[in-house]
């Protein structure tokens, strides 16, 4: 699968604030989720950070859409796979793949959130 940007992002922008927040108090080594450097990004208090600790999870009961995918980070839902990709997706779930992602804070103060397969 090739990366694709988070959507809905916006919607949840706080919780992702809490996300950032929680790690970068409790910055410790880890191999699964770290700060790429100390120094904040241009627009935002924190460093990109990276992490493994990503999910992607059916949702069926969503009344929007029923091929809906979460995407959870440290089990916090921070959006939704594009609906272009969730047909490729949901095939990649049977496989339980593992995903990276990289968090970057965007011109207008907003998170930017890229997933990869591992």
């Amino acid at each position: 699968m090739a990366k694709f940007n988070v959507a809905g992002v916006s919607f949840i922008a706080g919780d992702v604030e809490k996300i950032l927040e929680k790690h970068y108090k409790n910055r410790s080594l880890s191999i699964e989720s770290y700060f790429t450097s100390n120094r904040p990004q241009q627009y935002s208090k924190y460093p990109i950070f990276s992490t493994e600790s990503v999910k992607l999870m059916a949702e069926p009961e969503n009344e929007y859409d029923k091929n809906a995918i979460q995407v959870l980070i440290d089990d916090v839902v921070v959006g939704y796979v594009p609906k272009t990709l969730t047909g490729e997706i949901h095939k990649e779930l049977e496989n339980e793949n593992k995903y990276k992602a990289i968090i970057k804070a965007d011109l207008k103060h907003r998170f930017d959130i890229e997933i990869t397969t591992l």
